[in-house]
């Protein structure tokens, strides 16, 4: 039998219900609230169940089948724990195989924090990582290839479970000579008319195009690419602009040039970023101890960090 949720949506759960805010629930659980309630509405779904009424400015109630669930899951979290202290005395017990898929956009800023730090804090984990876009990971997933995926959350699919961790805000990237290169922050209503790179990998192409639909505005791609650092060095040549969400550490191109990151003053709606895995996995303590050490890097990474 497939178990369509996953322990961490159960504390997610507990603690919005214990304390009948999801503002107070996202600060125990060390999360953003979008991102808890993200996770919420995705453990209903997968329960079928309405556990929760929200009421703005009065926090949040069970409903009757909410209050059944927190007792059920109030015990399993208990035995959850109870089995993990008999199964480990330590971190360096975790021991095992684990396979990791990585967006590829986003395989610059992970594999060498997974491969470097992440190994040197559990060397009896045997970690393999594998970069592919968002079909090539829902394959692997769905094959057992790969036992999670970190990825956006955006058009994940039915067959996956995903726990969010980390909300990003995008921003755009224009060359250093560009006319709002100076500036902190820009619209993309005042950079409606300048010509725009596409990162054509999916979602990723789509998401930046309901990025500029929220503003009312039409992008006009003049070359598409699926490569992060050739769209930052068609930019940093004057080429065009791009909306990107993650953020080198360096201004330089591989060619010399240099790029300037903007904050976007307009109501953009965040991307979620967190790990996917296959509904009939199971969170074993590798991927438990692979979400926490991601958790952590992604509060900590300057280049995660909102401009």
């Amino acid at each position: 039998m497939n178990i369509p949720f996953t322990l961490r949506q159960l504390q997610y759960f507990q603690a919005a219900a214990t304390t009948g805010s999801l503002a107070a629930a996202a600060e125990q659980m060390h999360v953003t609230p979008t991102a808890l309630a993200l996770a919420l509405q995705e453990f209903e779904k997968r329960l079928g169940l309405t556990l929760m009424l929200r009421r703005k400015g009065r926090g949040i109630i069970l409903t009757g089948e909410g209050q059944r669930i927190l007792e059920k899951s109030q015990a399993l979290l208990a035995d959850a724990v109870h089995l993990l202290d008999e199964a480990s005395d330590s971190r360096q017990d975790v021991s095992g195989g684990l396979r990791v898929g990585l967006f590829s956009t986003l395989a610059p800023f992970f594999s060498a924090p997974l491969l470097k730090e992440f190994a040197t804090q559990y060397p009896e984990i045997d970690l393999r990582v594998v970069e592919d876009g968002t079909q090539g990971l829902y394959d692997q997933l769905s094959t057992a290839q790969l036992d999670v995926a970190i990825q956006y959350g955006f058009q994940v699919s039915e067959q996956l479970f995903f726990t969010p961790l980390y909300e990003v805000q995008p921003h755009l990237l224009v060359p250093a000579d560009h006319r709002f290169a100076g500036r902190a922050e820009v619209s993309l209503k005042q950079v409606a008319h300048d010509p725009v790179i596409g990162l054509n990998i999916q979602p990723t192409l789509q998401n930046t195009r309901q990025i500029y639909e929220q503003v009312g505005i039409e992008p006009c791609i003049v070359h598409n690419t699926g490569s992060f650092e050739v769209a930052r060095c068609l930019v940093g040549n004057g080429l065009g602009v791009t909306v990107l969400f993650q953020r080198a550490a360096t201004p330089a191109t591989y060619d010399g040039a240099e790029v300037v990151a903007l904050r976007l003053t307009d109501d953009i709606a965040p991307s979620t970023l967190g790990v996917a895995q296959a509904l009939s996995a199971t969170e074993t303590e590798r991927v438990r101890v692979l979400i926490d050490f991601l958790d952590e890097l992604l509060h900590t990474s300057e280049v995660f960090q909102p401009l």
